[in-house]
């Protein structure tokens, strides 16, 4: 299994995960729908959920558009990013003119598609490998509720993204010389040394490297309950 398909295996590990406690929750109560949107924010900026009485599933998308022209080569793509999560509020809702804490925490995969002219189809694989990224987020914040159907929030949170690539194979060049005399090959040390001829050995190399990096972020959050 390469890389793309374990990245791709375990987000569907996730939402089926999400599909089954959501699925168990709407059981027990009887949910809302909510519609919320985070002004400013590339991941995660907007998303849909059920508001239960303390519990709120939600999933988004976001959308990159790639277009790079450059002198020999066009880049060309989309990256497309589903999340999913949900928030524990820690009171009762809904509650008028009240503030409401929370927790979230949500997991996110990113899927591309890229098009390069004058690359190699390995190295737009690399690109594309590069742009297919997954990653988790963990914060805390707190809901102003103006009505039971509108409130603000506040957000403050840390999103950890992983990335690994294979990069293609390269060619690795071992140069060496070989002493003759005559028809036959010997040691330096035995013989006057005759005209070195030069040999090349070549192996494949086939590097692979993974990277990570954490973030903070502060957002506010406009929140329609119907």
């Amino acid at each position: 299994m390469n890389t793309w398909s374990r990245k791709l295996s375990a987000f569907a590990l996730c939402c089926v995960l999400f599909i089954l406690v959501t699925v168990g929750a709407a059981k027990c109560e009887s949910p809302r729908m909510v519609f919320g949107v985070k002004p400013g924010m590339t991941v995660q900026s907007s998303f849909f959920g059920l508001a239960f009485n303390r519990f709120e599933p939600y999933v988004g998308i976001d959308w990159v558009a790639i277009s790079v022209d450059a002198e020999g080569s066009d880049v060309s793509g989309s990256v497309f990013i589903p999340h999913i999560g949900s928030k524990l509020y820690l009171k009762s809702r809904p509650l008028e003119r009240a503030v409401i804490p929370y927790f979230l925490g949500d997991v996110f995969f990113s899927l591309a598609s890229v098009s390069i002219q004058g690359f190699d189809t390995e190295e737009e694989d690399m690109v594309k490998d590069i742009l297919q990224f997954w990653g988790l987020g963990l914060g805390f914040g707190a809901e102003f509720y103006f009505t039971e159907s509108f409130s603000v929030g506040g957000e403050y949170g840390l999103r950890y993204f992983h990335d690994h690539v294979d990069a293609p194979e390269q060619e690795s060049h071992y140069y060496y010389n070989e002493v003759w005399k005559g028809n036959d090959r010997v040691s330096k040390s035995n013989v006057e040394l005759d005209q070195p001829i030069s040999s090349t050995q070549v192996d494949a190399v086939n590097d692979e490297f993974s990277f990570a990096f954490k973030v903070t972020y502060v957002a506010i959050s406009l929140n329609f309950h119907f």
